[in-house]
């Protein structure tokens, strides 16, 4: 149930085993182009990533604000959300939003809410005014969705939200309901190569060589 929060800032989350990280003078961006093996990551028990640009605490009071909604960049091995825990990014401001990436070298899974609540897990980016909303991109070679948990983007002002996009090499499981978006107004699904999901102000394409939509798993 850990928290990691940077208002309107950037968060670089990385895990590595063998190598080395580098940074950006100018943005603080972080470069793994040197590293040989990363780590696991995982997000357990309502765990919180946040990177908005305004920060609430337990009670719905405003403690911090930043200047627009800040950028998420996660990278590892194996990332596995669970128990209802978030990564995210709003912005309230007039200004673009930053974006969040997950890259993996093996498998991204959303898997699993928790259960005393009732929280899915959830990539998400918001968008409350004037300011567009960020993109999601997530890559992997195998990813692992369902039981509601989501990559989702939304707009609740005037502009536009971010688009969604999952690139896997290997294949995307789906399995049980999958909320990927909360309106749709269309919906294309192609076995292969590529399953597309158009929704209102965004899009969605989660690319794949193969995708399965298995009752069990």
């Amino acid at each position: 149930g850990g928290v990691v929060a940077a208002p309107g800032g950037r968060i670089e989350l990385g895990a590595v085993r063998s190598g080395y990280v580098s940074l950006a003078a100018d943005s603080w961006a972080a470069g793994y182009d040197t590293v040989r093996h990363f780590g696991d990551i995982q997000l357990a028990e309502q765990s919180l990533v946040d990177a908005s640009d305004r920060l609430f605490n337990a009670s719905g009071q405003s403690y911090a604000r930043g200047s627009a909604g800040g950028t998420v960049q996660v990278r590892g091995r194996q990332l596995q959300a669970t128990d209802g825990s978030h990564i995210l990014v709003q912005n309230e401001s007039d200004r673009p939003s930053g974006h969040l990436v997950v890259t993996a070298s093996e498998t991204i899974d959303l898997s699993g809410r928790d259960a005393d609540s009732g929280l899915f897990t959830v990539f998400q980016t918001d968008s409350f005014g004037e300011g567009a909303g960020g993109d999601i991109v997530a890559i992997a070679p195998q990813f692992f969705f369902g039981q509601g948990n989501a990559l989702t983007t939304n707009t609740y002002g005037s502009s536009a939200s971010g688009n969604i996009e999952a690139i896997a090499s290997s294949a995307i499981f789906i399995r049980g309901d999958i909320n990927i978006a909360p309106m749709m107004t269309a919906a294309e699904s192609r076995c292969s190569p590529r399953l597309a999901i158009i929704i209102e102000h965004t899009s969605i394409q989660a690319l794949a060589p193969r995708i399965f939509f298995p009752s069990t798993m």
